[in-house]
Formats: structure tokens, sequence, C-alpha cells
């Protein structure tokens, strides 16, 4: 924004700072150019004439009628304007003087007067001294510009390949050097025991590489560490470089994407330079893809950007004319399908290592590993919290535990019970909970029923879902109720999603709208399904474009558009996508208005408890 609006506020200066130089009357009415003869009085009393004005407080004043009148008798030799043209001073026939206070506007008029009779015209010249206050008043502007435009232009970024700082400052890289060994190690970190075999592989070649050499092995030039958001990537690579004990260079992608083209490229170079000096060396570039986006047509980048020729140098770096030996490169993205095919081929990144999020055994581990300096109650129950916890990653799972121990700490507790961290974990999935109802009856009830539409739909498939709670309890979040299940362990790690579970989700998001329908009527239901609806019309998108689940489009998938800007289907084919959809959601709606009108007074006993109930929630024990 700094760098749009700049060029904006140089103009504004200016403009600001011009008003010291320039006059401020020059708004006033023009006075058209006449062909006016010399004044002699001009030419000789002109000092006179400006003491005239200046004295003009002992002149005898006369009205704007006499001043006229005297013009058409031509009985006035000189008239003299002042400076701001708000008052005129005349020499008459008889050698007086007299004044007239006049408005600028008719000025034009008694020049015109004037001239027609033949009286003489005298504009005394403007001199405005200039103003030495105007001018320090924008001093603080210019020293700002003048501190925008060094960091605009990088002159002021600290450089760590260049301490001692001069005209290499320009462009250089900003890296976070890390002068001393990562204290953290493969011990530190918990997950996937197949990621932790290729981890452990990297770190004895670094250490001990005569074994590999002797049977033609190489070491990877790079590794690209590949998951989603939170699954442990940047601590991977620390714990490799604390292991092997090398020189760890950290940075970030968008550290090499600058404005101007070469500084990214410049600083590449100076990058691969340091790692060389300090070999073995490990260069992690975090979220790689800011600057190792793929080079198309459809990424609207020119060949001569800055990003792509960054990306040049990289990979000159890593597998060119330059040795790279006891250099290993690991970059660490969540989109690598953006990634350019040259920066992924053997040679630059022979490897590519997926952390997935973790399953069950793997989120005991890491629970364990976070839990180790919390005083965690021996009753805990561990399984029932890794269960409740399926697709949460390693950050996600170490919050959880911050959020409970920040929960004892404010009720004065001393240990960390399942209580506790079953109360944080609902936190993180539906926000703040409100403890003060405000409510009325009529709402309640209305909300109590919409979420048992939704729970009588889980319990439904207990082959599929896991129920744990209903409540009426509101969130600052927005939602007025919310009902908390999971899908079964063994379906998420499958992921063997057959046609008809996602029916049953769709038939579990629709339950809300159905049972208020169910109640109140077509014409009665609230807009709390809202966001039920848009989560079950993305999901029969799904299955329509993605997964084949249609009933004419059995074999329909969505195609990528070449361009990026353009859809792939044709006219026919995005309206037959759109019919089935609705079909799909039509289908599953009415399922599940079915299957709760044979269950209407399961629906009513389930509402009196929920109603009835002080705590505002039931869980499966309390069906």
């Amino acid at each position: 924004t700094m760098k749009t609006t700049f060029p904006f506020f140089v103009l504004f200066l200016f403009f600001e700072c011009s008003k010291a130089f320039v006059p401020t009357n020059f708004l006033l009415p023009k006075i058209p150019k006449q062909n006016l003869k010399a004044s002699p009085v001009m030419d000789v009393f002109e000092i006179t004439a400006k003491k005239l004005i200046q004295n003009s407080d002992k002149i005898e004043a006369e009205s704007m009628g006499s001043l006229l009148a005297k013009i058409e008798n031509e009985e006035i030799q000189e008239i003299i304007f002042s400076q701001d043209l708000t008052m005129v001073v005349t020499l008459d026939d008889d050698d007086s003087i007299h004044k007239t206070n006049i408005h600028p506007i008719i000025s034009t008029e008694i020049v015109k007067e004037a001239k027609n009779h033949h009286a003489e015209i005298m504009f005394l010249p403007i001199e405005k001294p200039f103003n030495w206050l105007n001018l320090l008043f924008y001093v603080p502007f210019g020293i700002y510009a003048y501190s925008f435009l060094r960091n605009f232009l990088g002159l002021n970024r600290p450089n760590p390949l260049n301490p001692m700082g001069g005209n290499g400052g320009f462009g250089a890289p900003n890296l976070n050097y890390l002068g001393e060994k990562p204290t953290i190690t493969l011990k530190d970190w918990a997950g996937s025991p197949e990621i932790f075999e290729e981890c452990t592989e990297i770190v004895s070649y670094l250490k001990n590489s005569t074994n590999y050499k002797n049977v033609g092995a190489r070491i990877p030039k790079g590794i690209l560490l590949e998951g989603p958001p939170g699954t442990g990537k940047t601590l991977l690579a620390k714990a490799i470089a604390g292991e092997a004990k090398a020189t760890f260079l950290a940075v970030t992608g968008s550290e090499f994407v600058e404005l101007f083209v070469g500084m990214g490229a410049s600083r590449v170079r100076k990058l691969f330079q340091e790692a060389r000096r300090k070999k073995p060396t490990i260069i992690f570039i975090d979220e790689i893809d800011a600057l190792g986006k793929s080079r198309n047509s459809a990424s609207g980048f020119g060949g001569n950007d800055e990003r792509e020729q960054t990306l040049n140098q990289l990979l000159a770096e890593m597998d060119g004319f330059y040795g790279s030996e006891e250099i290993l490169v690991i970059g660490a993205t969540n989109r690598k399908d953006t990634l350019d095919s040259a920066l992924l081929r053997p040679g630059r990144f022979d490897r590519i290592v997926t952390v997935p999020l973790p399953d069950a055994n793997s989120r005991r581990a890491i629970l364990q590993v976070h839990a180790k300096n919390l005083p965690i109650s021996s009753t805990i129950d561990w399984e029932n919290i890794i269960s409740l916890t399926a697709g949460y990653s390693g950050a996600q799972l170490k919050n959880l535990l911050n959020e409970a121990a920040i929960l004892v700490a404010r009720l004065g507790m001393k240990e960390i019970t399942s209580d506790f961290v079953f109360q944080a974990l609902e936190k993180l999935m539906v926000g703040v909970i409100k403890r003060n109802e405000t409510r009325d009856d009529n709402t309640l009830e209305r909300v109590a029923i919409h979420e048992i539409g939704h729970t009588l739909a889980v319990l439904d498939s207990p082959d599929i879902f896991d129920f744990e709670k209903v409540t009426i309890q509101a969130t600052y979040n927005g939602a007025g109720g919310y009902t908390i299940f999971r899908e079964k362990e063994a379906l998420m790690e499958g992921g063997m999603y057959t046609k008809d579970i996602l029916k049953r989700r769709l038939m579990v998001a629709l339950g809300g709208k159905a049972a208020e329908t169910i109640y109140y009527g077509k014409d009665n239901v609230s807009l709390g399904a809202s966001q039920d609806l848009k989560q079950a019309n993305e999901l029969a998108k799904k299955m329509i474009q993605d997964f084949g689940f249609g009933q004419e489009l059995e074999v329909y998938s969505k195609l990528p558009s070449e361009s990026g800007f353009t859809s792939s289907s044709s006219e026919y084919t995005a309206s037959k996508v759109d019919q089935e959809i609705a079909t799909l959601v039509n289908i599953a709606y009415h399922n599940v208005t079915r299957l709760l009108e044979s269950k209407r007074n399961e629906m009513e006993s389930m509402k009196s408890k929920l109603l009835s109930s002080e705590k505002r929630y039931l869980t499966i024990q309390d069906l």
C-alpha cells in the first residue's frame, strides 16, 4: 500500500511546499490584459504610492458612488490599486487624495471605467517575502520521504553476510543465519515412523558419508517436505541440522522476491556462497512456493520477471555449474502442485517427503512429547482424547494442551484432567461459549429441535459416526447450538469413502432443516440452516465433479483449465452438473425428513431432556 500511495504523497508534498513560494492571491479575479500607456505617477512616484497605501488610515475615505462619479466626470488623474485589490487610492484633479474600500471582484469594472474616461491606472507590484517558517514546517515530511525511499530500495535492510554495510547493502540477502548449531534433535519430533526413518538416513549420510560413497551412493541435493500446515516440516528441518551438527541457514521464499529485477538472484548467489564457506550446511527454504511457482502462461509473470530470474538462479545453484557438495537444500510447502517442474526433477529436489496429518499412534506420541513438562493428571483418558482429535495436526495438538493448561491456571487448579482437555477442545472447535443466556423459550426450543435433527441423523448411522454431545449453548462465533460427532477412526485413516457414506453425511448436514420443517412447516423454517446448506451443497459438488457419484455423470471428473481463467467444461456439462448436485441434495433431504418423521417420539423426548437440563447439553450417556 505504501508503495502505491508514495507517488501521490510526493505530489502532495510538492504542492504544499510550493505554497511557500507562490503568491496566495493568485486565485483572485484576473484583470484582462489592456494596452494601458505608462503612468507618469507610477514612474516618478512609485515609492510615494506604496507609502500612500501603507498609510491609508490617515487618508480621507470616500464612498464607491463618489469614486464612480468622479471617474465619469473625468475628475481623477490617477487610480492606485493595493496589492490585494481591496482598496484604491485616487489622486484628483485638485491634487487631493482619497481612499475607497472595494471588493476584488469589482476591480475589473473599475479598470474599464478608468480606461474609458482617460484616468491613469497603477497596480502596486506584489512583494511577498520568503517565509522560512513555511519551509521548516515541511522538513519532517522530507525526512520521512528520504527514510521511506531507503526502505523502499532496501538500503536499510540488515545483511548478515556483509556486516560492515557499504554499497553491498543494496539488495543484500536478509538471511536468518543461525550462528550456533540448532539444539533441536529428532528426539524432539514425534510423528510417523516412516518419516523418522527418512530423516535418520539423511543424518547418517551427513555424519559419515564414507559407507555411502563406497557403494556409489550420493546424498540428495534437495529434500522437499510437503504436507498440511502444522505437521512439523520446519521442526524436521531443524532436527536434521541439529542431529548432523551442520550449519543451518533458514530463509523464506518471500525474502527472495523483490521489486527490482536481479535483486532476488543476487540474494540466492550470496546465500549459497555463505553455505559453501561453512560446509556442511543445510539450507532451509520455508514456503518455497512463493519462490518456485510454475513458469507458465497462466501464472501471469513475464519472461523478465524478478521471480523467474530468481528461480533460474536457484536452479543453477542446486544443479548447475557450481559445486554444491555437502550442501543440502530442504524446502517446505503445502502447495506442491504450484511448483515448477524443473525444480522438482531429480538432481535438485531428489526426494519428496510427504508429512501427513498424524494417525492415532502418531497423535499419542505427539501428545506425550508436549505433555512432558505439564502437570498431567494420572487419571487422564488419553485414548478418548486421541479419538476426538482425529485429523488434528501436531501444532493443533500442542495448542490443545496449552489451552487446557491456561484453563487450569485460570481456575487455580494444579493438574490437567480430561475435563479440562475436553473443554479446551470444545473451545477450539466451536469458539467461546456464552455464559449468560438471554434468549427466550421459543428460540431455545427451535434451537433444540434443529440440533436434535442433526443428532438423530448421526445416531442412525452408528457404523459411520460416533456421537459425543448435543447442546443449545450459544457461542460467540454465531452458533445458537451445536452437535459434536466424529467419523470412525478406521474410516478416516483408510479414506475409502463410498457413495452411501457421503450420502449419510449429506443427511446429517440437512437434519436440522428437516427437523424444523416437521415441527413448524416449510414456511416457518429459520435461517439457522444456512451454513448447513452451504456444507451440503459443497459436498454434493465434490461428489459429482471429483468423485463421479452422479446418477448420469458416473464417470465424470472436472479437468483443470489450461489457462487458469476459463472453465474446462461446456455449458451443457455445467448445467448437467448443477442438476446432479440438486438431485443429490434433494434426495438426502427427503431421506432425512422421512427418518425424523418416523422418530417423532424420540425427538419429543430428547427435546424435553435438553430444555430441562441445567447444563443445557446431552452426551451419549444421557441418551
